[in-house]
């Protein structure tokens, strides 16, 4: 970080699964991280399709 401050950059920005098992969030809160908006994604699984032939 004091590299970047050295090279005049004024903010610093991360990305984190909400969900991590491992509390990424929480870690990154601790050290002056904050939330700033979050992204949700919705995904459905398809099924597999048998090929056709041409």
């Amino acid at each position: 970080m004091m590299q970047l401050q050295q090279a005049g950059i004024t903010l610093a920005k991360l990305s984190v699964d909400a969900e991590n098992p491992n509390q990424a969030q929480g870690l990154y809160e601790s050290v002056g991280f904050r939330k700033h908006f979050s992204h949700l994604v919705h995904t459905k699984q398809l099924p597999t399709a048998p090929l056709r032939s041409v």
